[in-house]
């Protein structure tokens, strides 16, 4: 059995949170010395209750032991009684009568005397305090009214609109939703009781809504489930006693976001890729999409390419020119040209060594009339591009 830490929370017996029931059949004794606080709360009544909630996951119950105890009764949230007793033949002090580990949440607890003219007492409870994860501002707040989300069932057991509420037993409300993280909002108040709480049609977990007095909406219950899609149901479990909702709130996960746009670039028919995490069990493999800073790295690859080789086509190209321009100086000067008069010299008349160069005439002067073969050759001296040596 554990026991208390500094860390719990001590609740007095005279705390406001504390009732007695009937508050008539409640008297006190005062011992400094014998009680934490100096006082202790005692019922000889049959029936006389105590009740006190909290918000933990651990609980005690602490009174003395005497020979003029009695048994007592204790439920938490309206579940199964445990039966213990305070009866001591020799006085014992105040010392753990009940203790119990508890699901994170809101609870009550219900001491009841069941023999009469016996005493039931309480000097203090501890419990261990618990604190629900905060929600975060990129947490959607669904209302109890938001009906594409939240169904209660059956709907004449449920009254109100922004704030909704029941006394029947049985009566439920669902709330659907996809992420990794809910939260259920409520209030407080004396004449609520107990509710179950279920994710997905599971194993149903016990709280409380009652308090001895009023207390503002907050988180009755919270949890983190796995990403995906869910449906947590909350059920009033006492008849008579009251269950209000106010609001639910959930942490969407990227599957749910993925999923919305899904739907939105389905409804306006444009394409768009999804990418969707794949539990590694599946086996299944999704096309993702590729990167934008891989797009654009590609396309500057691509670009720096490009430039790189137009840089190296004019160089070359310049180059060539270069060569060319070297070369063509001399390419002129060695090769005969037959049809342009060169300067002073003019090769194609024949003899029998072979070629013979024939000075030409200035465009001044006549062609000369000469026969340098056994043929005629003439020269034609009424036009001076003639070519020497033709046959007349």
């Amino acid at each position: 059995m554990a026991a208390p830490t500094p860390q719990d929370v001590f609740v007095q017996d005279g705390d406001a949170s504390v009732a007695y029931f009937p508050s008539n059949e409640w008297q006190v004794f005062t011992n400094p010395e014998a009680y934490l606080d100096g006082s202790l709360h005692v019922s000889y009544n049959e029936s006389a209750t105590i009740s006190f909630s909290f918000v933990g996951s651990y609980f005690w119950y602490f009174g003395d032991l005497n020979f003029d105890h009695g048994r007592y009764n204790i439920t938490i949230d309206n579940g199964p009684g445990f039966i213990g007793t305070s009866y001591n033949a020799d006085i014992l002090p105040v010392q753990s009568l009940f203790s119990q580990a508890l699901d994170p949440g809101p609870h009550a607890v219900t001491i009841t005397n069941i023999d009469d003219s016996k005493l039931t007492g309480l000097d203090y409870f501890v419990y261990r305090p618990f604190t629900a994860e905060a929600v975060a501002d990129t947490d959607q707040v669904v209302k109890g009214n938001d009906y594409t989300a939240v169904t209660y069932t059956p709907t004449e057991q449920w009254q109100g609109d922004a704030y909704h509420l029941t006394y029947n037993q049985g009566a439920s409300v669902s709330f659907e939703f996809t992420g990794e993280y809910v939260w259920f909002f409520a209030d407080r108040n004396f004449d609520h009781g107990a509710f179950k709480a279920s994710i997905d049609g599971g194993a149903a977990t016990t709280f409380t809504s009652y308090s001895a007095q009023w207390t503002e909406s907050r988180p009755l219950f919270s949890r983190a489930v796995d990403p995906g899609h869910h449906v947590l149901t909350i059920t009033n479990v006492a008849e008579g006693l009251g269950l209000g909702i106010t609001n639910f709130a959930y942490r969407p996960t990227t599957l749910a976001i993925n999923n919305s746009t899904a739907t939105l670039s389905s409804a306006t028919g444009s394409p768009s890729t999804v990418n969707t995490p794949v539990s590694p069990q599946s086996g299944a493999s999704n096309s993702t999409s590729i990167p934008v800073g891989a797009i654009v790295g590609i396309v500057l690859g691509l670009v720096g390419i490009v430039i790189l080789g137009v840089m190296i086509f004019l160089l070359l190209r310049k180059h060539r020119r270069a060569r060319m321009r070297e070369r063509i100086p001399r390419e002129i000067l060695q090769t005969p040209q037959p049809w342009q008069q060169p300067y002073g010299v003019q090769y194609g008349a024949m003899s029998d060594d072979g070629p013979m160069e024939v000075p030409l005439p200035a465009y001044s002067e006549s062609a000369p009339d000469s026969r340098v073969l056994s043929g005629e050759y003439v020269s034609n001296s009424s036009h001076p591009s003639t070519y020497p040596g033709s046959k007349v």
